[in-house]
């Protein structure tokens, strides 16, 4: 259900996330990540952004509606 890939910069010891739901009905999937490896990094979430067409869940982009899909900050949820 969830498609996953990660990064991290050693040179700005930054960890960035990239996370897919894959879920067909659209439910949400919880993402639990252990980082005890990095330890005491100072990790902390910077941006938490979200790429969607909330009404139709097979939506993509194309040269005619190239916004169809757009990101959004997690933060402009309601």
């Amino acid at each position: 259900m969830l498609d996953l890939a990660a990064s991290w910069d050693a040179a700005t010891r930054s960890l960035t996330v990239f996370a897919v739901n894959r879920d067909p009905d659209g439910q949400p999937v919880v993402l639990n990540g252990d980082l005890r490896a990095f330890g005491d990094s100072g990790l902390r979430p910077v941006e938490h952004l979200i790429l969607e067409n909330p009404a139709d869940l097979l939506a993509v982009n194309t040269a005619e509606r190239p916004d169809n899909v757009t990101p959004r900050s997690s933060a402009d949820l309601p």
